[in-house]
């Protein structure tokens, strides 16, 4: 690859140039999303870019990185120096696709691991670690180093101390209890996204000062929930909420279903019970009831293949006269009532489609591909929002689709 385009490893993101001569980086993995670490190396001792990623792939999957500066000639391979890959927004990104954010708070490091184990097993790769008691840093670098390959934060920070030595252990991300301008300032300087505490609308536009859209909204049931956050969504658009306290899976729908909710956190994921009786297996089960909840699959409609327009308009007219619907036209279709579309031609599946509906697209196109399932469509409305993903599978000759709730 040595003296090529780099453009075609290219993932985004900026980077900086700093000393010694050393390269540092966070890899993408585009088949699940995962950040993937390695360590840094000297960029002299490099031939090419296939060997600082065969270096991080002791696995098999697609990686995408940017080394234009490699090949730029003002900046020639043996006199580069640092260049540090900033992953905070993808850190933050990825928070939002997993959708939920479990706590961590045990005085037995030696529990960090197998929890945050159970918690992926469950289907969710990120964990906050509270910073509350003498042993949590050590717990948090038990669970970094238990899953090297999710999000392990560090949360309850209170100052710009706490803040360094839990990203030196390998903190992804930071949670604090409240707007403190040093801690986040330091976070920002360090690359590493912060997640403040913010409930009250002087608290929000200090955030916002400092360049924040997405904070920490404690105690979220005694505040008021999600009627305190669409609330707080009126003069505040564009801030998202990571609501924690008093939520369990049976109060956690209303949340999931929330575009001002960024993920739900809380340590109802880690059950007290069965942390202290070691039952792993309990903690995997609540996690996987909890991605379940929030992503709330149910029927849609299904779509019926047919030849012309004029036949998918009488096939949907048909549906609304049995059963009383109303019927409705769009650019591609015809709807009978919300449970049947008849399509204007032939598209996806031999028979047609079946559209699942979900309360975020982007959390289960996430949880899918995790689960090991490809799409090989997408449609965005003229907003450029998700609205349709037809998965790769197709079955008993209809295709699968997902689609968002409304």
């Amino acid at each position: 690859m040595a003296g090529t385009d780099a453009t075609q490893w290219n993932v985004g993101g900026s980077y900086r140039v700093r000393q010694p001569y050393r390269f540092k980086a966070r890899l993408r993995s585009y088949r699940n999303d995962a950040l993937r670490r390695i360590a840094s190396v000297r960029i002299a001792d490099l031939v090419n870019a296939e060997q600082l990623v065969d270096k991080a792939l002791d696995f098999p999957a697609r990686f995408l990185i940017t080394l234009s500066y490699s090949h730029t000639p003002s900046l020639p391979l043996e006199s580069l120096c640092k260049l540090e890959y900033d992953m905070s927004e993808n850190a933050l990104e990825l928070i939002e696709k997993i959708g939920l954010l479990p706590l961590v708070n045990v005085s037995d490091p030696s529990k960090a691991a197998p929890i945050a184990q159970a918690l992926s097993k469950g289907g969710i790769d990120a964990i906050e670690v509270t910073l509350r008691d003498a042993t949590a840093l050590e717990s948090l670098a038990n669970a970094r180093k238990a899953l090297p390959n999710a999000l392990v934060g560090a949360g309850s920070v209170h100052n710009v101390a706490d803040a360094e030595r839990a990203i030196d252990l390998g903190a992804d991300f930071i949670v604090a209890p409240g707007v403190d301008p040093e801690t986040i300032q330091f976070c920002q300087t360090r690359q590493t996204p912060v997640i403040p505490g913010a409930v009250t609308a002087t608290e929000i536009e200090q955030a916002r000062a400092l360049g924040l859209s997405v904070v920490k909204f404690f105690p979220a049931d005694i505040l008021g929930g999600v009627k305190a956050i669409n609330a707080l969504r009126g003069p505040f658009a564009d801030v998202r909420f990571v609501p924690t306290g008093g939520i369990n899976l049976d109060n956690m729908t209303p949340y999931a279903e929330n575009k001002g909710v960024y993920a739900l956190g809380g340590s109802f994921l880690t059950p007290s019970a069965a942390v202290a009786a070691g039952d792993w297996d309990a903690i995997t089960s609540t996690a996987e009831r909890a991605v379940d909840k929030m992503l709330g699959f149910t029927m849609g409609h299904v779509g019926v293949n047919c030849p012309t327009a004029d036949a998918a308009r009488a096939a949907a007219e048909e549906f609304a006269e049995i059963f009383r619907f109303s019927t409705r036209e769009i650019d591609i279709s015809f709807f009978g009532g919300s449970a049947v579309e008849a399509m204007k031609k032939p598209s996806f599946g031999e028979h047609g489609h079946i559209a699942i509906a979900t309360n975020s697209m982007k959390r289960a196109i996430h949880h899918l591909e995790r689960r090991g399932y490809s799409f090989r469509f997408f449609k965005n409305n003229d907003k450029g929002e998700m609205i349709a993903a037809y998965i790769t599978n197709e079955i008993g000759g209809f295709a699968i689709h997902l689609c968002v709730k409304y």
